[in-house]
């Protein structure tokens, strides 16, 4: 049997196996073979070379044998397919656009199916109607796959095959066949968990003990299973979450239905799973540290914490208890210690220093407190009346100080701001304005005067320097209580930079304390007996604090000056 049409043929069979669900009665990639072979024998035609693969061909571009065969077509090595059905080739528009445009341009001259033969001349609006059937079938199937995995997934039961501790049923209808507890595995199962939970047992541990011990056999199915359990098994089971009551499908969580047990609860998941991570993922610590975030090196490095928590066991046996629930000698419950001593140690070091693996020293917290202390003590310390001194000092200064221009300047924006809340009123009852635009623009005006008003009297610049001059007792006494939720806001108020070189903690304030620091520094050493601890200002009988007033009178105007610079670059940033 032979056509003109068929002679002179270099023939390309073709054979697909969908992996997929709706191809399983389609014939096997062997039979495929066989049956195209069959039927070139009946055209008298043979073939030239075979192309066969088990791929969906529901996306362009994902199979590489068809992309293969379709290059050496285009070569000329080619002209001709031979293939079980249209569908074979494509189930979407591109690739079958591409083949019925290589058959129109007659690069392929024929695509024999045992069915019909498409030439050249054939009405390629057929041949794209079978096309669009088959991908619209594929699109409708997959639709319908999915709606019926969700209904399934509602009952409580994922679509996927039981895990290890369950079984599908054998009966019921299709598509909503449950799953059942599998007797004999499932408790082996629960005891894999509550090993691992235990802190005492790695998962390789664990593995052999199923694999050795439990004997623990993977379900039979049609080509796998009916083997003992592998480790990468025991793996994907800690992490699995339908042990915890639970499963995802197209990115939804599902609960598991309530007639199944659960191995585990939701929250010993999610320790299993920070556990497993743990020597994947960078570590971090949610725990509450007073110092991080001050501290850094001269090389502005980060300084981090190191938090240590542990255990001293009932049995004397101390071990860290961040991932563990149990003691690693006796086995004993944490929860069922009797006499369980907790201890709790935070230490900062050189994080940028430790990735490099270069040498690193620990700085305790303990130990960064008591240098503060130390340091407060020292510089920060001062009687109440030296601090009143200093007070009425300021406030004698801004009096002194104010030359007339300054102060010409002051009233005349005063006055040019009374004038404006004045327009403001007319403009409002003029109707030109709305009350709540009247109102934003008068507060803004109000806000301005009262600024003005508060800087001639001297009281904006005493609360700061009372500030500057408090600040260090203020700062002391939370320190007593230990409390980081106390401690870091003063932290911030002090403007707290401690520098660690590895060898040394040097303690800096703000500009402000750093300037009455030196100049305390420099009146002790000029006048060795002055202690502002306990120098008692005008009531001091020592006569020390008459000849070092001078110096604190000018450290009293550097302090304010700073004060004043900082505010009004505070302020032109609000603004």
């Amino acid at each position: 049997m032979s056509t003109p049409i068929l002679q002179n043929l270099n023939v390309a069979i073709y054979c697909r196996k969908s992996q997929e669900s709706e191809e399983r009665q389609i014939l096997s990639l062997p039979a495929q073979v066989e049956e195209a072979e069959r039927y070139l024998k009946l055209y008298g035609v043979s073939s030239k070379g075979v192309f066969q693969e088990a791929k969906s061909a529901k996306l362009p571009y994902k199979r590489p044998v068809f992309s293969k065969m379709m290059s050496e077509i285009r070569k000329g090595k080619f002209n001709a397919i031979m293939c079980w059905k249209l569908d074979r080739l494509a189930r979407n528009m591109a690739e079958a656009g591409e083949i019925i445009e290589l058959l129109q341009r007659e690069k392929i001259k024929a695509i024999i199916t045992p069915f019909k033969v498409y030439d050249p001349n054939e009405n390629v609006l057929m041949m794209a109607v079978e096309f669009g059937m088959a991908n619209q079938y594929s699109r409708d199937l997959s639709h319908n796959v999915k709606r019926g995995q969700i209904k399934k997934a509602r009952m409580g039961y994922p679509s996927f095959p039981a895990c290890i501790g369950f079984m599908n049923e054998r009966n019921g209808i299709k598509g909503e066949r449950k799953w059942l507890v599998d007797p004999e595995r499932f408790p082996i199962v629960e005891e894999m968990f509550q090993m691992y939970l235990s802190g005492i047992y790695s998962g390789s541990e664990i593995y052999l003990w199923a694999k050795n011990t439990a004997k623990l056999v993977t379900p039979a199915r049609r080509k796998r299973g009916n083997k003992l359990i592998s480790e990468s098994s025991v793996y994907r089971m800690l992490r699995n979450p339908v042990y915890a009551g639970f499963f995802y499908l197209q990115g939804e969580l599902y609960e598991l239905s309530k007639e199944l047990p659960r191995a585990i609860s939701f929250k010993e998941h999610q320790k299993i799973v920070a556990m497993l991570d743990g020597n994947k993922t960078p570590k971090t610590q949610d725990h509450e540290v007073i110092y991080s975030g001050f501290i850094q090196s001269r090389y502005d490095e980060y300084i981090g914490p190191d938090v240590k928590q542990q255990i001293i066991c009932d049995c004397k046996y101390k071990f860290s208890s961040a991932s563990k629930s149990h003691c690693p000698k006796c086995g004993i419950s944490i929860t069922q210690m009797n006499k369980a001593k907790k201890l709790r140690y935070v230490y900062y070091r050189n994080v940028t220093r430790l990735k490099r693996k270069q040498d690193i020293r620990y700085l305790s917290e303990t130990y960064i407190t008591e240098e503060l202390k130390k340091f407060i003590n020292k510089n920060l310390v001062f009687s109440t009346n030296f601090i009143e001194f200093c007070i009425s000092y300021i406030g004698w200064l801004n009096q002194q100080s104010e030359n007339a221009e300054v102060t010409a300047s002051r009233e005349s924006r005063i006055r040019d701001l009374e004038a404006k809340k004045i327009r403001y009123r007319e403009l409002l009852a003029g109707g030109l304005f709305s009350q709540t635009e009247y109102l934003a623009d008068i507060n803004i005006i109000n806000d301005e005067l009262i600024s003005l008003r508060e800087s001639h009297n001297g009281t904006s610049d005493q609360k700061a320097i009372l500030d500057v001059f408090t600040m260090g007792a203020d700062l002391l006494t939370v320190l007593e209580t230990g409390e980081s939720e106390l401690i870091r806001p003063m932290l911030s108020r002090f403007g707290a930079n401690l520098l660690w070189d590895e060898k040394e903690l040097v303690i800096q304030g703000n500009p402000r304390i750093q300037i009455l620091i030196q100049g305390l520094d420099y009146a002790k050493r000029k006048f060795p007996l002055f202690e502002p601890k306990t120098t008692l200002g005008n009531k001091d009988k020592t006569g020390v604090f008459e000849p070092v007033i001078p110096i604190l009178c000018s450290i009293c105007e550097d302090v304010r000056n700073l004060t004043d610079a900082s505010e009004t670059k505070s302020d032109s940033g609000n603004t």
